[in-house]
């Protein structure tokens, strides 16, 4: 586990300067959490008496009693310890909706944010916002499967080093439609994320002496036909697109259904 919770408790004087001056003097209890965010909690209420987030510098002194500084630009919090109760350190890791385990380890997985992640390791794998986790795993590493709708259907293993989404669209998409343009196949390509890009552009092929420029991003979401021009239409989240016909004059309401 590489992410650690420092928490000392005790009576201690904490003062904060900066945008909102203020010296608290209690019993009370200190994190540092793995960013070096500082909160100092009371036994009143929820919120913290004092806190600064993600400091450029922390320092920890132990040489008499114990000084917590945290200094960002003109902020800074000092907590000086005048008895020290208790001080320990404990593993933490990102919290999340439960998306099941890995069958090999065990181990659990939760989802946060753009990710699903291993509470026990911390290992990040990224996943689409419209992705489903599926009680299904993966033979080769145990892992859950994910459904994701790029142009079709998939179901592929969580990790893309073990099972990649972007191959897969490849295989099935890869010289399927042609350049409204020039009519040269279109390419699926892996440049940061998916992209459509005219093969014109990487064979050489121009039109009046200039290379054909028809590129765009591959959409999530299902393909359900094909539009006037050829390209085909997909059904988003946000309903149905076709790109790039945003730019052209065809019409995106006569499509053909596949």
């Amino acid at each position: 586990m590489t992410n650690r919770i420092r928490v000392f408790a005790g009576e201690c004087t904490a003062e904060f300067e900066g945008t909102r001056d203020r010296t608290s003097r209690g019993i009370i209890v200190a994190l540092v959490k793995p960013d070096n965010t500082v909160l100092v909690h009371d036994s009143n209420g929820y919120s913290p008496v004092a806190w600064l987030t993600r400091p450029a510098s922390l320092t920890i002194d132990h040489s008499d009693g114990t000084t917590i500084e945290a200094r960002d630009g003109e902020q800074q919090l000092q907590i000086r310890f005048h008895e020290m109760y208790e001080k320990s350190t404990y593993p933490g890791s990102v919290a999340g909706v439960p998306v099941g385990t890995c069958s090999a380890t065990g181990e659990a997985l939760v989802r946060c944010r753009g990710s699903v992640v291993n509470v026990e390791t911390g290992r990040e794998y990224d996943i689409s916002s419209g992705a489903v986790v599926l009680d299904e795993h993966c033979r080769d590493c145990g892992l859950p499967l994910i459904r994701v709708e790029r142009g079709s259907r998939f179901e592929v293993c969580l990790d893309r080093a073990c099972e990649s989404i972007d191959s897969a669209v490849i295989s099935a998409f890869d010289r399927t439609w042609s350049c409204p343009e020039c009519g040269d196949a279109l390419r699926i390509r892996q440049s940061g994320d998916l992209i459509v890009r005219c093969d014109s552009q990487s064979n050489g092929v121009s039109i009046d002496g200039q290379h054909c420029e028809t590129e765009f991003e591959f959409p999530n979401g299902v393909v359900v036909g094909t539009c006037t021009c050829g390209l085909p239409v997909f059904e988003t989240e946000d309903g149905r697109s076709v790109s790039p016909c945003s730019e052209q004059s065809c019409d995106m309401l006569n499509y053909i259904d596949s």
